[in-house]
């Protein structure tokens, strides 16, 4: 039986944050699960739900995955329990975000 679980807003936005704590090629990424799969934690991926692959290196078999059960249980012990990192993160992301923009713009200057 095919899956259909997706991350909600609130889920998406704290794994943006989380992933500001990674280098940017090896941030977390949603994938659409082909196949049932089981996360880094134990908890089942249905074949068909959104779920959380981070790499673990810079090779492409080297990943690692996260339901969208676990996803949410970290981002609630990491990000809404820590006000503080959640801030950080945040920063990071309006940095990263900010960099991204004078790069266009001076590219299209060109």
């Amino acid at each position: 039986m095919a899956g259909n679980l997706t991350p909600s807003d609130k889920l998406a936005a704290n794994m943006k944050r989380l992933s500001a704590l990674y280098p940017q090629e090896l941030c977390f990424r949603e994938v659409q699960a082909r196949k049932d799969h089981i996360d880094q934690f134990g908890n089942s991926i249905a074949r068909g739900d959104i779920y959380y692959c981070y790499e673990e290196g810079y090779q492409f078999e080297n990943y690692g995955k996260l339901s969208i059960k676990s996803a949410e249980l970290l981002t609630e012990i990491l990000i809404d329990r820590n006000p503080s990192l959640r801030e950080a993160t945040d920063r990071i992301n309006e940095e990263r975000e900010a960099k991204l923009r004078e790069s266009m713009r001076a590219f299209m200057e060109q």
